[in-house]
């Protein structure tokens, strides 16, 4: 991703991405173990907030770095692919 990557933990089950005025709602499942801290199904991660598909490789990219950003604050975030 080309601007840095925000993230919002709203709630158990949603995280909101932002890349520069792009956003993306990133469903999941906080995980009461701990390990890792949040499951995200990256089947339902499909269109930015202003209703634009993802490409699969914006998907990707986007899946990563959310990864990266949440291992940076302190959290073990896992994509779940299918």
């Amino acid at each position: 991703m080309e601007a840095g990557l925000e993230i919002e933990w709203k709630n158990r089950g949603l995280v909101i991405a932002t890349v520069g005025d792009r956003s993306v709602a990133i469903g999941g499942e906080a995980l009461l173990d701990g390990d890792p801290d949040f499951l995200v199904y990256a089947q339902y991660v499909k269109v930015w907030s202003d209703g634009s598909p993802l490409t699969d490789e914006e998907k990707v990219q986007l899946l990563d770095d959310l990864v990266e950003e949440a291992r940076r604050r302190g959290w073990k975030f896992q994509v779940v692919w299918s």
